[in-house]
């Protein structure tokens, strides 16, 4: 279930990565 937390991660970084 690790990769799920990766993927909330990957997901958080995405959106800030996108709003920038």
């Amino acid at each position: 279930m690790a990769v799920q937390a990766s993927y909330c991660s990957w997901k958080r970084a995405s959106q800030i990565n996108r709003g920038r």
